[in-house]
């Protein structure tokens, strides 16, 4: 069950102030302003306590990263870029654990099955699953319909917590293994 939270919301008032779009976005934005930070990267009790089961401070932050980057963008995280320093401080704060100074996922995950293992576990505890059949057309409906009110191809959709959020023109064209997206097929 998604958790009672408020961020959608206060992500699309930042939006609205000229943020950068990142839905759909594969890696972790250089630069994250404190709202963002603290929309995005902060946790509830529930999701500190599923966190805190993790072996290792590693696996916590990878975990923590995990939440954030899929809350922020509607994708797991798989970049291997640098993660910037800020969130790595924030992170550390937020968890009570020690954090490098330096890190990047391709230094958290020895073994990728963890990695994977990870980005299922944050999408099944902020609620996001695989649409089944007859929800489809329905989303597709919706999304065109989106389109041409926005009259444009890019345009955003942020959707409920239970569905998928994903830029208009990301949209996968056939079903995307687990470990590399959550989202939807197009027909």
């Amino acid at each position: 069950m998604p958790p009672n939270r408020v961020w959608p919301t206060a992500w699309e008032a930042h939006e609205t102030q000229g943020s950068e779009h990142v839905l759909g976005r594969a890696e972790v934005p250089r630069e994250l302003s404190s709202f963002e930070l603290q929309t995005l990267f902060t946790y509830s009790r529930a999701e500190h306590e599923l966190i805190g089961r993790r072996r290792g401070s590693m696996m916590k932050l990878g975990l923590a990263l995990h939440v954030g980057f899929l809350r922020m963008t509607g994708c797991p995280l798989n970049a291997f870029g640098i993660l910037p320093p800020v969130l790595l401080r924030h992170l550390a704060i937020e968890l009570d654990i020690d954090t490098p100074d330096l890190a990047s996922l391709r230094a958290l995950y020895a073994r990728g099955r963890t990695l994977s293992d990870h980005q299922l576990l944050a999408c099944q505890m902020l609620g996001f699953r695989w649409m089944v059949a007859h929800q489809r057309p329905a989303l597709v409906r919706a999304l065109r319909d989106e389109v041409s009110r926005c009259g444009s191809g890019t345009s955003a959709v942020v959707c409920p917590p239970v569905a998928v959020s994903a830029p208009i023109d990301r949209l996968p064209r056939s079903r995307p293994s687990k470990s590399r997206r959550v989202g939807i097929d197009r027909a």
